[in-house]
């Protein structure tokens, strides 16, 4: 009975954490933000700022950098530069913001949250987003001590599914147990495409669970599916249509049409660039839809997108993703930088 009680009081505290920073409730649509690079390697803050511009009116909330905004290459000073030039733009347009720490060991989870939490644009950060510890033999036990190391200290704090990086998988109890001690766990995102957690049929005392695997949206969203929102890469270029979608399922409608398009147009992209060389899937192609979004059916004339290592997309495949845009009528008449 005594654990129980603790439970529910969990359980109390954190519906009252979510009431307390989400006025208007939980952003039903997240976007990972691509990160945008200047020619030197340098963060574009005037990029990143009409990026977020597009966005704002579709989403609630960002996650920089996830595993889409190359969270997992960037080196500490980066991630700094990055936090302090977007966080204070996101603060202005009313956009909850998740900050990833995405490494590979606790030691360097650690590391890395103190290094970002001492930013100056911390402060407006509403959370921190952290993986399970790499290492397909790392034990169930042995990640739940390091997830409990970060949640001791406090920061509302989403935990990450993403086996195709850390190559395991976090239980259903490993997180039904985690959600009933710590109150600041407040979310988990899962990008798996298995669904174990949220398909599991256990309680998590309110965690909020969003969607990072792509297609399918509108069956995936409750009241039809497990999930209370997304957090997609391809909310970077699609966050027009996936609102759409995201409230006509919560309503308990379907957008028959436009669900079909989207889903040939995603797998479209992530097909055009599984033979690319620079960084991984998501990042790619949702950095070269960007693109297009950005400079409309110009783009191939316009040098882009540049990727951390300083290379840009070739422009026939700038051309390919215009017209697998075009072919489904999502292709603007101008891109978002024309005005």
């Amino acid at each position: 009975m005594a654990g129980d009680a603790k439970k529910a009081n969990t359980e109390t505290q954190r519906r009252q954490i979510l009431t307390e920073l989400f006025r208007q409730g939980v952003p039903t649509l997240w976007c990972p933000t691509v990160t945008h690079y200047r020619a030197d390697g340098s963060i574009d803050v005037e990029r990143a700022a009409a990026h977020l511009h597009f966005l704002a009116p579709h989403i609630g909330g960002i996650l920089l950098p996830g595993s889409t905004g190359d969270g997992w290459q960037q080196t500490a000073d980066e991630k700094r530069a990055l936090v302090a030039s977007v966080v204070p733009d996101a603060a202005r347009h009313g956009l909850a913001v998740l900050v990833g720490v995405l490494e590979a060991a606790l030691d360097e989870m650690q590391s890395s949250l103190t290094s970002l939490s001492r930013g100056k644009a911390f402060g407006d950060v509403t959370g921190v987003v952290v993986c399970a510890p790499r290492g397909a033999s790392v034990s169930q036990s042995e990640i739940s001590r390091s997830l409990e190391a970060i949640l001791e200290r406090s920061f509302a704090t989403v935990i990450y599914q993403l086996p195709q990086i850390t190559k395991n998988e976090i239980s259903p109890l490993t997180i039904e147990d985690l959600a009933s001690r710590y109150a600041n766990f407040l979310m988990l995102k899962d990008s798996s495409g298995t669904d174990t957690i949220a398909r599991s049929g256990r309680s998590f005392g309110g965690v909020v669970l969003v969607r990072g695997a792509e297609l399918g949206y509108s069956g995936w969203i409750k009241p039809r599916g497990p999930y209370d929102g997304f957090l997609l890469s391809t909310a970077n270029w699609l966050a027009p249509s996936l609102r759409t979608l995201v409230d006509a399922a919560a309503a308990g409608r379907e957008e028959k049409q436009l669900a079909a398009r989207v889903d040939r147009v995603v797998a479209g992209a992530f097909a055009l660039v599984e033979d690319f060389a620079h960084g991984n899937a998501f990042a790619n192609s949702a950095k070269l839809m960007d693109h297009i979004m950005a400079h409309g059916p110009r783009a191939s004339k316009v040098a882009g997108p540049r990727y951390r290592d300083g290379s840009t997309a070739p422009a026939d495949l700038v051309e390919a993703a215009v017209r697998l845009l075009r072919e489904n009528d999502l292709l603007p008449d101008h891109g978002y930088l024309a005005g």
